[in-house]
């Protein structure tokens, strides 16, 4: 496809005129006599491909093209080129007298530098870059110029993104080492992004043992990388190894089933909340000190994590919840927290002995002035976990 493309272009775009070759526009069967600047990038396109290609005669007529691109620039009065040329004059076309500071001549000469190394081609890329810092620095960067024929000239008040991404880019890259980004392990976009070519290789500008050294660049070539190995084909009778993402997923599809085949106690039951404190519950119950009581007072300081609990608020849930989210939403006398333990028989509480150890509590919080809901609050409390079991 690129050597048909080019093969039209030859026939049909580029134009000899007074011993130069352009590259001019055409509509229909009529030719334009005219070459804008936006078409001087391909110059370096082609020079590509006639190296990839070792193509002798296309290189040659790269380099006239770039030649023509440099002379959009020689011509001129101020050094810089206008938007359109004709090419019979060499002169600006009417209203494109405009520089709007674009890279396209400046990109090919880098190419056909590093490609060729004759130094005609950065000493074009010099004389641009003086008319560049001459005619169009400004204090706040560089502008573009209105007219080039025009004397004095009127700069345009602004300056475009491209000049600093593509155009200085280039003349850089023209005038430093010839290692940084060779052109046999990078190439450019339209907008003078480099990208890697060799995509599977290690660090691009370091990668493993050189072989050669390359044309273009004058660097040493990278040695290819290998290809993955294909995965091994399985013969009859060969039993198939699962992947460790399927035994993954096959254990836990086992663990949901079990999970819904366990039974669910029916509601208005004791439920036993989840131990949130298993030290502290344990040494409670293994507690003998107080054998003659049957609550003892939790430890205020412990910590226990706030539990969501879903279903009816009860008094039996109020204490999974956070002590705040109980007061919001349970409408429930709200006491200092306490703790349901064993007696010392180390049996189970029935659910008589459990009523009658909450109305002592209330007796108890009654005669010794213990602190109100609003002063319990302030600071906020959390509420410690009730154990209720019954038989």
């Amino acid at each position: 496809m690129y050597k048909k493309a080019v093969a039209g272009i030859r026939k049909h775009l580029i134009q000899r005129r007074n011993g130069r070759f352009f590259l001019v526009n055409r509509k229909g069967d009529q030719v334009m006599e005219e070459q804008e600047h936006l078409a001087c990038f391909m110059p370096g396109l082609l020079a590509l491909g006639a190296h990839e290609d070792n193509d002798a005669e296309l290189l040659e007529l790269a380099g006239q093209l770039t030649e023509s691109c440099y002379m959009m620039y020689r011509k001129q009065r101020v050094g810089l080129s206008p938007e359109f040329i004709n090419i019979n004059t060499m002169r600006p076309t009417l209203h494109r007298t405009y520089w709007s500071m674009r890279p396209e001549t400046i990109e090919s000469i880098f190419v056909l530098w590093r490609i060729t190394k004759d130094p005609k081609y950065r000493r074009w890329g010099y004389e641009i870059a003086l008319a560049i810092e001459k005619y169009a620095k400004v204090d706040g960067g560089y502008a573009g110029i209105e007219n080039i024929l025009s004397s004095p000239f009127q700069r345009i008040d602004r300056q475009e993104s491209y000049f600093l991404a593509e155009t200085l880019k280039y003349l850089y890259l023209l005038f430093g080492p010839n290692d940084v980004l060779p052109l046999d392990q990078w190439v450019f976009n339209t907008e003078a992004h480099p990208f890697p070519i060799n995509w599977r290789g290690k660090a691009y500008s370091q990668g493993s043992k050189p072989e050669q050294k390359s044309p273009v660049s004058g660097t040493l070539v990278m040695e290819s990388q290998p290809e993955e190995p294909k995965p091994k084909r399985r013969t009859a009778g060969e039993k198939k190894v699962p992947a460790k993402e399927d035994v993954i997923d096959q254990v836990n599809a086992v663990d949901l089933e079990e999970e819904e085949k366990t039974p669910r106690r029916p509601p208005g039951m004791g439920k036993k909340v989840a131990e949130e404190d298993g030290d502290n519950v344990k040494a409670s119950r293994n507690n003998n000190s107080h054998k003659d009581e049957a609550i003892r007072v939790a430890d205020e300081d412990a910590e226990v994590p706030n539990i969501e609990v879903k279903g009816p608020t009860t008094k039996e849930n109020i204490a999974k919840m956070s002590f705040k989210q109980s007061v919001e939403e349970a409408d429930v006398p709200i006491r200092k927290p306490r703790k349901i333990v064993k007696d010392e028989t180390n049996e189970p509480t029935s659910r008589s002995a459990v009523k009658k150890a909450r109305k002592q509590v209330e007796e108890i919080d009654t005669k010794d002035g213990r602190l109100s809901l609003a002063e319990q609050l302030d600071p906020p409390m959390r509420p410690q976990i009730i154990e209720d079991k019954y038989e």
